[in-house]
């Protein structure tokens, strides 16, 4: 009888911790699927216009347009038109960058991300010139996946004039969002192209 007793009292016990266990999986899920969800934005955009002419805007015009780069000596290099072929590999690749940014051209924008970057994300879509300004590019760190090629990532920021959303719709107006981005350099071919970007969600 004692025998039954104890077997009764232990399927009983294994019941309950299971049901604990459960319970706490459950939990731990719904947690998890909130804190990795990315938060709903809601700016007030302007009106898109893809006929966008930045010498309409003065005031944009006045802003400092150029990149600010700092580098792995942690000194900072000012890149523009006339001196990116001239400041390395970095300043070439992101000079192309907002090149495409500014210009509005999905096409170039892309072609600057690896193939199986988009296996998980949709490509860009058509966006208007961007009116950006204040870029602020750091150097982090550099690792060497091979002989051929070495992965650089960054930090990014910059604000964008009179934002749309057609390119960017986590900040709005004059506001910025810290982006850390990996890049792969073929040593070999000189071909850079983006493998990862992420997003940080406050507001800096």
């Amino acid at each position: 009888m004692n025998t039954k007793k104890y077997i009764i009292r232990a399927f009983i016990i294994i019941g309950i911790v299971l049901a604990v266990l459960t319970v706490v999986s459950l939990i731990l899920w719904a947690v998890s699927g909130r804190t990795k969800a990315e938060p709903e934005y809601d700016y007030d955009f302007y009106e898109p216009d893809f006929a966008l002419d930045i010498n309409d805007y003065p005031e944009y015009l006045e802003k400092d347009r150029s990149i600010k780069y700092t580098d792995e000596t942690r000194q900072q290099i000012e890149i523009t038109e006339d001196n990116y072929k001239k400041q390395g590999d970095t300043a070439e690749f992101f000079y192309k960058y907002f090149k495409a940014v500014k210009e509005g051209d999905h096409e170039a924008y892309n072609s600057l991300f690896e193939d199986k970057y988009f296996k998980k994300r949709d490509k860009q879509s058509r966006f208007t010139k961007q009116m950006v300004y204040d870029i602020d590019l750091r150097f982090m760190s550099k690792t060497e996946i091979d002989n051929d090629t070495d992965a650089v990532q960054y930090t990014l920021k910059y604000s964008i004039y009179r934002n749309d959303g057609t390119f960017r719709e986590d900040i709005g107006s004059d506001m910025s969002r810290k982006q850390f981005i990996t890049v792969y350099y073929n040593l070999k071919t000189g071909e850079a192209k983006i493998h990862n970007i992420q997003t940080e969600y406050y507001l800096n």
